[in-house]
Order: C-alpha cells, then structure tokens, then sequence
C-alpha cells in the first residue's frame, strides 16, 4: 500500500484543488500537473527538509519517491502532507496522484504555465502577433500567456497530443481537459 500522510483529507477538505510541491525525483509530473491546472512547485537542489518545511508552510502535498521524507518527523506527524510515489513511470505516478484526487476540488486545464507555474491570461491575437511565428498568428485567432513569464500558448497541434494524452489517462471524466475554448476565448 502507498504510504500518504495527510494528503488524502488535505485532497478533499480546503474546497480548493491542492497544491503541490515536487521533490527532485519526480520532476517529469511537474509539467502534467500544471497542464492540468495545478499549482505545482518544483525547486531543484533544494534537500529534503526544506521541501518538507515549505509543504508544512504552505499547505502543499509533497509528491516523493523518497521513503526517508516520509520518515520525517514533520510527515510522520501529519504536520506535512506527502504521498509516496509508487512507481518510476511518470504516467503511473500521475494516476496515483490523480486517484487521490478523485473527490478533490479540480482547477481548470490549461490554466498555468507548464514552465514556471504562472497564471495563463487570455490575449488578443493583436498583442501575441509580434511573439508568436506568423503562420500561428494567421492561423490562431486566441492566445494565453503566462503572466509571470510571458511564454505564449495556442491550442495547436501540441496541444490537440497533450490533450489527447491526457484524455487516455483514467483521470475520470472530472480531471479531462475541455473541448471548449480557452476561457475567455470567443467562440468559433
């Protein structure tokens, strides 16, 4: 059985969908919790007992293949959420989380930057034109972009394999990405 301290009710009793912080082992779930919609943080070189610390702080679930964190007093308790990653496999590990969050509050795919975390804001094709190729901005008609790094995003072919992906994990039907536009994208 996978050891989880404290993750399972911190999943299901704020209201808001759980945040995380990603230990080093497992940073290729980084991209796909925040493809997501998840607030995931991920701070390579930092040890053990600060990404405990900042968990506890924060009210983050660590995600982890390491035994020794759940050993930790902080975790033990139930002071830190951690859950123990099962397998090496980075679609396993994403089932495994996505189990746990079942019955979780779920933000909306597609909303955060899969490069540094930050909030998806809609922009115009105008505003975009000049940071995107010009094939996209003749073919695109709704743009994201990241408010903190300023990384453009479009829903083109990229985007139609992630989703597919996505669509053939057993997330449930309440963790697949939408068919609609991107929120406050106009409608074709």
């Amino acid at each position: 059985m996978t050891p989880v301290r404290g993750a399972e009710a911190a999943a299901h009793a704020s209201g808001e969908p759980p945040r995380f912080v990603i230990d080093e082992n497992a940073a290729r779930l980084v991209r796909w919790l925040r493809l997501l919609g998840y607030d995931a943080l991920y701070l390579p070189g930092v040890g053990d007992a600060a990404l405990v610390e900042l968990a506890r702080e924060q009210g983050r679930i660590l995600l982890t293949r390491d035994r020794g964190i759940m050993a930790r007093r902080p975790v033990a308790r139930g002071e830190a959420r951690a859950l123990l990653l099962d397998s090496d496999d980075t679609w396993r590990q994403l089932e495994q989380v996505a189990s746990l969050l079942r019955e979780a509050p779920r933000p909306a795919p597609f909303t955060r930057c899969a490069a540094c975390n930050g909030l998806l804001e809609p922009r115009p094709v105008e505003a975009a034109r000049p940071h995107v190729p010009p094939f996209i901005a003749a073919t695109h008609r709704s743009f994201m972009q990241c408010a903190q790094c300023a990384r453009y995003y479009w829903r083109g072919s990229h985007w139609q394999r992630v989703t597919a992906r996505l669509a053939g994990l057993n997330l449930g039907a309440a963790h697949r990405p939408p068919a609609e536009p991107f929120r406050g994208e106009p409608s074709a």
